[in-house]
């Protein structure tokens, strides 16, 4: 009876220099590809924080304006009741 061996695992592919050097140059432009996704991903969420404050910001004035509009009103109405 023969012993059966286990099957050999198929060989490895041989890398050139070539392709070695191809391989390192992609992981390099990924890992710079990576880091600017990143500076871009702060930079949008920087300029959300800024557009998040210029809305509270315009909100505060809008109330503002709007509190200023009710007393010039009040203000009218009560010196039309002294020129009457």
């Amino acid at each position: 009876m023969e012993s059966e061996h286990p099957p050999s695992p198929p060989p490895r592919p041989r890398l050139d220099a070539r392709m070695t050097a191809w391989l390192i140059e992609q992981r390099e432009r990924m890992r710079a590809l990576e880091l600017a996704q990143a500076r871009l991903t702060g930079e949008l969420s920087a300029s959300e924080r800024i557009e998040r404050a210029a809305q509270r910001y315009a909100d505060k004035l809008e109330e503002k304006l709007s509190e200023g509009r009710k007393r010039e009103a009040s203000l009218a109405r009560a010196l039309g009741y002294v020129e009457a």
